[in-house]
């Protein structure tokens, strides 16, 4: 009995020596990636917005010279990086200082979604938490995310998955977190129908509500200063809504369908047949892909918000317009959240699979920002753009294959956890 209790906790501190060695390992691998690789596209944007809000916090969305279309949430993480960038200067600072200042938060965010990771896997198998935890500490996709680009991603990842892990047992506080989801990108809200469908269908109408109620107040809290600050009591819907018309076009440099049809900054009022547009295909398209998750939600009886949302993003990214060249970047954050409830090869595939088209698309376009612009118009581009694009069509159905087979496995095939419900 002692033998075995001495092993358990010996087995423990190795799993915890591991982890933050691990931790530590990926930290050295950012800062030299984060300090020594120069980016300016969207950094000096950040940079702009930092800046402006030293001048003026709560009105910043008045300050029409700044371009500012992020909800407000990262903004407070951005003022802090302004107070060091008056100190040192404003843009006088070293530029490899100016890349850690912009990075930080970024790299920071993903180092903590690595922790997150494994402590949401730890209750279910230690292994493979470690496991889980490596795969995102040392993703290409992540690590280039956030270290070579600086983008603020792993933020949004991070909180959807705090959100869906607190929705096993409190509803309110996951609802609070998928707001805050929403508070740093946009993109967050393609995930609600998942979130709200299981909301009200492990917690009933009453705690729904409640939910519902605590997202509204958060809202509320956040956005309620700068309402009163931009004396503009619908700068909500201006924030949000502005964003639907901003980038009208077929693809933003996004691996998908269009970016196969060469279709890269086409306009989406242009014409597929007749007087379809691809603008109205995509709506069309975006409609049938969200009422087709819902219907399935209902009516399968194993239930995986992961898998849905997986799902869901995948199939939007790939079919629809206006995608960025990181709006596939979320599935990542599901998929890893399958293998660690799970631990199927199936889903390690798709992580491993899904995290090189990903830096494929996200290494292409920023060293092609950071080089010359023209390059989004050359054959080169377009080559690589075509045949990225293919494999990531050959991807989504195989993630449709893979989907299959999960729905028709039984719980007791599929599930790793006994006695852990399917969330």
């Amino acid at each position: 009995m002692e033998g075995s209790k001495l092993n358990e906790r010996n087995f423990n501190l190795n799993i915890k020596n591991a982890l933050i060695l691990l931790f530590l390992s990926a930290l050295s691998l950012r800062l030299i990636i984060m300090i020594g690789y120069v980016n300016i596209h969207d950094t000096y944007w950040y940079r702009a917005w930092a800046l402006g809000l030293q001048n003026g916090f709560f009105d910043i969305y008045t300050k029409k010279e700044i371009s500012l279309d992020y909800p407000p949430l990262y903004l407070i993480c951005l003022y802090i990086i302004g107070i060091f960038y008056k100190f040192l200067g404003n843009t006088n600072a070293d530029v490899y200082v100016q890349m850690f200042l912009m990075k930080f938060w970024p790299v920071l965010f993903d180092l903590l979604l690595g922790l997150a990771i494994y402590f949401f896997a730890e209750r279910i198998n230690k292994k493979t938490a470690l496991l889980a935890a490596a795969l995102w500490l040392f993703n290409p996709a992540g690590i280039f995310n956030c270290a070579f680009w600086g983008q603020t991603d792993s933020l949004m990842c991070l909180m959807l998955l705090l959100s869906f892990w607190a929705l096993e047992k409190r509803p309110v506080a996951a609802s609070v977190m998928f707001a805050l989801a929403g508070l740093t990108k946009f993109q967050c809200l393609y995930f609600l129908p998942v979130f709200l469908f299981f909301l009200f269908y492990k917690y009933g109408f009453k705690k729904f509500l409640f939910g519902i109620a605590g997202a509204f107040v958060t809202v509320l809290i956040v956005f309620l200063p700068f309402m009163i600050g931009c004396k503009n009591p619908f700068l909500f819907f201006d924030v949000y809504l502005s964003g639907l018309n901003t980038y009208p076009y077929c693809t933003l440099n996004a691996f998908n369908i269009y970016g196969l049809l060469n279709l890269n900054w086409v306009k989406i009022t242009e014409t597929v047949a007749g007087n379809l547009t691809f603008g109205l295909l995509s709506n069309i398209l975006t409609v049938l892909i969200v009422a087709g998750v819902i219907v399935l939600m209902a009516v399968l009886k194993k239930k995986s918000a992961p898998m849905f949302c997986l799902l869901l993003i995948e199939l939007l990214f790939m079919l629809t317009v206006k995608m960025h060249e990181r709006y596939q970047y979320p599935v990542l954050i599901f998929a890893i959240m399958l293998f660690a409830i799970y631990n199927k090869k199936e889903f390690l595939n798709l992580f491993i699979m899904f995290s090189a088209v990903i830096t494929a698309n996200q290494a292409i376009v920023m060293f092609g920002w950071n080089q010359s612009t023209s390059v989004f118009g050359g054959e080169g581009y377009a080559y690589f753009m075509s045949i990225i694009s293919l494999l990531n069509i050959a991807l989504m159905i195989y993630t449709l294959f893979v989907a299959v087979r999960f729905f028709k496995e039984s719980e007791e095939e599929c599930l790793l956890a006994q006695g852990k419900e399917i969330y």
